[in-house]
């Protein structure tokens, strides 16, 4: 960016990332250009002192220029900073706020899944349940069996050795 001498206050950005300087601050380092500039010679008054607020030669207003166009430079490159700065935390910001949404639904994914294995669970627990009421009832109905059957093997066995004792004494 390029400032006419003299011209501060008719500075126009020449890309999107200048922004105009406070008003404080242009005030500050604002010169008055329409002022007579004061001859090495002196005064009207004879005096070699020049007026307050008056510049005394044309390298004193180069050097003031330059010092400003310098401290604007500055200023722009802070501000610059400062942009880059808050586009930075807003890339941080989105990255973290996807992440939080993505946990979110994960957790929530999670949760949906841990309901539906408790639904899961209960059913082959009661399942389960019925399985162990039906397997007591069939063991209960075995060993009945089984003791009928050994009632009755008994009662053969008597029966049988009866009819050898009966069959011997005929």
């Amino acid at each position: 960016m390029t400032l006419a001498r003299g011209h501060l206050q008719d500075w126009v950005p020449e890309d999107a990332h200048d922004v105009p300087l406070p008003r404080q601050l242009i005030d500050k380092t604002l010169f008055a250009t329409e002022e007579i500039a004061v001859e090495d010679a002196g005064n009207e008054d004879g005096s070699s002192v020049p007026p307050k607020g008056a510049i005394r030669s044309e390298a004193a207003l180069t050097r003031h220029i330059d010092y400003v166009e310098g401290e604007l430079v500055k200023a722009k490159d802070m501000v610059n900073e400062a942009y880059q700065a808050v586009n930075d935390l807003c890339e941080r910001h989105q990255r973290s706020k996807s992440a939080r949404q993505h946990a979110h639904q994960k957790f929530r994914k999670l949760r949906q899944d841990a309901i539906q294995l408790k639904s899961e669970n209960r059913a082959h627990r009661e399942k389960f349940q019925q399985s162990q009421i039906k397997l007591r009832v069939l063991t209960e109905k075995r060993d009945e069996y089984y003791e009928r059957v050994q009632v009755l093997f008994h009662e053969n066995r008597n029966l049988k050795n009866k009819l050898q004792a009966s069959g011997r004494a005929t």
